[in-house]
């Protein structure tokens, strides 16, 4: 505990420099790519459940990380489905609070916005994915509302739109496996 203080306190002491990615002088250029990620009962005790996530703006060929986190599931989860919809979930209303802080920032029309910096949300569990833009219902009662969930800010536009990647694409899933 002791050393963990005094890595702490050099930690305040530095200085830290966030690199964002030479924006495009065409606005249409911008994106905003979701990376959410779940492990199943795999923190201390086994019973518990990690999420974490990476978002990144992409401005033609450059991209900067804006966010991520790694986190403890406040919910005991039954399936890695499920725990992987909450993920995405909190995913996509960090991109979206980003997205809404982009056009506010740049001034850009509130008309367009779903055309103007498209959120794309990307899950490694195609379960997931198949799930959002299935009309057949889980089995599982709480999937179904965090199913809802999602559809619903894909049908608000509040997103475009969600992807499935292949592990090895998941550039969130260091953030939710413990350390070897």
């Amino acid at each position: 505990l002791i050393n963990l203080n005094a890595i702490v306190k050099k930690l305040k002491k530095q200085t830290v420099t966030i690199m964002l990615p030479s924006l495009s002088k065409d606005i249409s250029q911008l994106k905003i790519y979701a990376y959410a990620d779940a492990s199943l009962n795999m923190l201390p005790g086994r019973t518990s459940s990690a999420r974490g996530h990476a978002i990144f703006l992409v401005s033609g060929d450059s991209a900067g990380i804006l966010s991520w986190c790694s986190r403890k599931i406040k919910k005991v989860t039954k399936t890695i489905s499920y725990a992987e919809a909450m993920a995405l979930g909190e995913c996509l209303d960090e991109a979206y609070l980003i997205r809404e802080t982009i056009i506010t920032a740049l001034c850009l029309s509130q008309n367009k916005t779903k055309d103007t910096v498209p959120i794309i949300g990307l899950t490694d569990n195609l379960s997931v994915k198949e799930n959002i833009y299935s009309t057949n219902p889980s089995v599982d009662l709480k999937m179904r509302v965090q199913v809802a969930y999602l559809r619903k800010i894909i049908d608000d536009e509040e997103i475009n739109k969600v992807v499935w990647i292949p592990d090895p694409q998941q550039l969130a899933d260091c953030l939710t496996k413990s350390a070897k």
